[in-house]
């Protein structure tokens, strides 16, 4: 298990959790129900989270750009 955790991570990947190695050496093992741990979904790589992360941060600059361009069209109305 210690080698399966430590093992490098490819570019793009996301290391492995502990219940994932788990998982991985006891894959037909009921081990992990019977004590009440189930894996999640597979995790979306790093990529794509830094991904949807740029884009949402990205439209929360243009958000505030638009409202500083209204703020400044009332500043010039007063």
């Amino acid at each position: 298990m210690e080698s399966i955790a430590a093992a490098p991570v490819e570019d793009g990947q996301v290391s492995k959790t502990p219940a994932e190695v788990v998982a991985q050496v006891l894959p037909k093992s009921k081990f992990l129900q019977n004590i009440g741990l189930h894996l999640a979904a597979p995790k979306r790589s790093s990529k794509a989270i830094n991904d949807a992360r740029v884009i949402e941060l990205e439209a929360e600059v243009a958000a505030g750009k638009q409202d500083k361009e209204e703020l400044k069209d009332e500043m010039e109305t007063l």
